[in-house]
């Protein structure tokens, strides 16, 4: 089992004005999730941000997923027919990581992440069995150790903080098997200061 999967709404403030408290009194939050040890870790089926695999069905897709459904409505076990990962955007939920403040949405440092598992709940009871909050036995592998298919924001909200989506290997050596795929959305935003999307640091080939 995947140790990390975000299929909800993560947010962390950091809601203060810098006109009014002093250095002091200006909190800072720190990351929405973060991934690492100074000795390594590792994550034996990637990290996933989930979300929708396809924006736009082509013809073939959906008619395949209208046939699927109405087996299913018929009462067939359609567990063999959804075998593709499009079938299952219907089990999926659209994740988001989002800070207010200086830190990163996302910090991943001294990690290595393997290439993402995707598991799925049966929500649909595709095996006809009246259990929906089964495991299902079908798990797609993919290519990246790191994927977005949902949100990923940062901003720094108060004057003069920094703002950052994603942070990679800030002081210890971090691997992205298969590298980082990003299916959603990614930004930042600050007011006079820097705003920085991905920032990339001691990363491993």
């Amino acid at each position: 089992m995947a140790l990390a999967r975000w299929p909800s709404i993560i947010v962390v403030w950091a809601l203060n004005d810098t006109n009014v408290l002093d250095a002091n009194e200006l909190k800072i939050s720190g990351p929405a999730a973060f991934i690492g040890s100074n000795g390594g870790v590792t994550i034996g089926e990637g990290f996933l941000i989930n979300g929708p695999v396809n924006g736009t069905m082509t013809r073939p897709e959906n008619e395949a997923i209208i046939d699927m459904r109405t087996a299913r409505n018929n009462g067939d076990d359609v567990t063999a027919t959804k075998n593709q990962p499009y079938f299952y955007d219907e089990n999926r939920g659209t994740g988001a990581l989002e800070v207010y403040g200086s830190a990163p949405a996302l910090d991943i440092d001294g990690a290595t992440l393997a290439p993402v598992t995707e598991r799925f709940f049966d929500r649909f009871d595709d095996d006809d069995d009246n259990i929906t909050d089964e495991v299902l036995t079908r798990t797609f592998t993919y290519s990246h150790g790191l994927i977005n298919r949902g949100r990923i924001f940062a901003d720094g909200l108060n004057d003069g903080i920094s703002a950052t989506g994603i942070r990679l290997g800030a002081n210890n050596t971090t691997e992205l098997q298969g590298g980082f795929l990003n299916m959603g959305s990614l930004s930042a935003s600050a007011y006079n200061n820097n705003a920085t999307a991905l920032e990339m640091g001691a990363m491993q080939d």
